[in-house]
This record gives C-alpha cells, structure tokens and sequence, in this order.
C-alpha cells in the first residue's frame, strides 16, 4: 500500500461525504423522491496458487498469487480502492475465530512484484513458447485490454466503467509453511455509507413515507473467501487449496453525528487485520481532519506512539466534541463551562 492508494481512497471517502447531503433526490415540487442506492462491485476469483521463481544462482523462491476479477453491475462509474490481503491461519486454536486465540496468523498485502508478475502471466497464458520481445509485447496487449492488472495498475484506472469487468493479479510473498488456513480479504467493493430504516426495510426501498425513518451510517465491508491447505507444515505447496465457504467480515460504525463511532473507528486502528485498519484509519481522517503520523499499512505494534496521540486526544475532547452536519466533521468546541 502506498500514497497513490491513500489518495484513491481518500477519495472514495470524501466523494461519499460530499454526497451525504443528496441522499435523496428532489422533483420539481422539491418533494424527496428516491433514496440514494448503495453501490457495490462483484468480485471472483481463481484459489490462491505458487508461481516459483529459480534464481540465477539456482536458488528456488515462491510466491502466492490470486487472479482474480472485478465487475461493476451498475448504470454508473464507480471509483476504485480495491484492495486484498490473506490471513494465514498458522494455530488450528484461531480457525473460524475473527479474534485470534493466540498472536500467531500473519497477515499479507498485495505487493509489486514486476519481474515475478510477468512469470506468471506468461505461465497463466501458455506464452513460454515465445520469445522475450513477443512474450513483453502479449503482456502489454493483456494489460491493455485490462487483464492482470496489478495492485498500483487497479488505483491508476481510478474509476470502473458501467458494466466494466477488470482482470487483476494479486501476487504475496511466500506464505508460512505451518499454515492450515487461508482466508481470502478483499475491501473497497461496498459503497462506505449505508443507510437502514428503524424498522425492517422493504425488499427494494425507493421512497419515504412519513412512517419510515431513514438513518445513514458508515460500515466497512469486506470479503472473506476461505480456504484450507492440505497436509501439515511439510504439505506440497502445488497441491491445490479446498474452498471452505465465501462470507462477509462487517465493521458497523454507526450513523451520522455519532460519537461512538468515532471510538470504533480508533478501535479498528489497533487491528491486526490491515484492510479494517484502512478503513477505520480514513474515516477518522475525513471526519475529524487529524491523522498523528498513523500509517495503517503497519502493524499496530509500530504505530504506537500514533495510536497513544489518537487514545490521548479522544480522551481530552470527547466531552466537547460535537457534528457539523455542514462539513460532515467533528469539530472540538468550547462550551464555556
């Protein structure tokens, strides 16, 4: 993760907070008519596989990688700020427990990785009977037409079309050998803002009558896709994954205007799950405008003088912290008192 993601996202954010004042749609009469959708992106993918990698020196190195897809269904442009990573599930104790029993599961991000992506298109394509100018040329061709587009790639395009469908490549360094799960993250495919009714909402809302009360809140989404490695810590890493199950991980932030969800969004910046870091980290920035050097692409062990400035001030200021729906920020005020 890197500072052209921090803007693609940052942006995503502060367009879904501009808009927070239109959530309704007015007629002529200045009526409100329908409630504004959220938008979501469909995402599959192929299970995690090994690309290995012999040096020079003859020396073998693998890598993970998940090619995956991409595909907004919607009438209209969607900015993206995809982004996955794997939680390696090492002590069978942690299996199907989002809170760790013990400190032990790794978590991996996406990286850049030029020379080992271009193996894996030319294995993925059949090109190794190519040459290395024709084999260089089909990959600039693929990419073109948007297949195997890594991480930096994906936030360069900045936008998906209507009805588009991008092809990407998600490569990791090596996972650990002693790893008896993977699960599969993958955030940015849900609008942030959600909204519900005080009561149980109809199939496909589309207006307002006087006994519906429409709340707005933030919610991160992400997508878990779960699979278990066969064998023990000396399993053949080319065996292919089982697939257990597809599920959502869902960090509900409360609505507009509520305090307490600040306290969770800082909450979610001592995660070891990157992707809830991310997410929480951003939103505390577009609502309160502070960051305190946090850089949510570390483990919380080495942001802790951030995280010590972030418990410090909401522990100064939350008596006196108050909305402004205007700004869609918390502003500290004086109350005189």
């Amino acid at each position: 993760m890197n500072a052209l993601f921090k803007k693609t996202v940052l942006a995503i954010l502060l367009g879904a907070a501009v808009f927070v004042p239109f959530l309704f749609a007015q007629d002529n009469s200045g009526a409100k008519a329908k409630v504004r959708q959220r938008w979501m992106l469909e995402f599959a993918n192929n299970p995690p596989n090994v690309f290995t990698y012999v040096t020079p020196s003859d020396k073998r190195e693998n890598y993970w990688y998940m090619v995956y897809t991409i595909t907004n269904p919607t009438d209209d442009k969607i900015n993206l700020g995809v982004d996955i990573c794997v939680r390696a599930i090492i002590d069978k104790e942690n299996i199907d427990k989002e809170k760790p029993v013990k400190d032990t599961d790794k978590y991996y991000q996406d990286a850049i990785h030029p020379f080992i992506e271009d193996g894996i298109i030319i294995a993925e394509e059949k090109l190794a009977g190519l040459n290395q100018t024709l084999q260089a040329d089909r990959i600039k061709e693929l990419k073109k037409k948007l297949n195997y587009l890594n991480c930096k790639e994906l936030r360069d395009k900045k936008e998906i079309l209507p009805k588009e469908t991008i092809k990407c490549l998600a490569v990791f360094n090596e996972f650990d050998p002693k790893s008896v799960r993977f699960e599969v993250m993958v955030g940015g495919l849900f609008d942030v803002i959600k909204w519900r009714f005080d009561a149980d909402p109809p199939p496909n809302p589309v207006g307002n009558s006087a006994s519906e009360k429409i709340v707005y809140g933030y919610e991160c989404k992400i997508r878990k896709v779960v699979y278990d490695c066969p064998g023990d810590e000396f399993w053949d890493q080319t065996r292919a994954l089982e697939e257990v199950r597809k599920e959502w991980l869902i960090r509900d932030y409360g609505p507009f205007g509520d305090k307490k969800g600040l306290e969770s969004m800082m909450e979610s910046l001592s995660d070891p799950n990157p992707l809830l870091r991310w997410t929480g980290w951003y939103l505390l920035y577009n609502l309160t405008g502070l960051d305190f050097k946090y850089n949510p692409a570390k483990a919380p062990d080495d942001n802790k003088e951030s995280l010590d400035r972030w418990r410090e001030w909401w522990h100064r200021n939350k008596e006196n912290l108050f909305y402004n729906s205007a700004t869609n920020r918390f502003e500290v005020r004086n109350t005189g008192k």
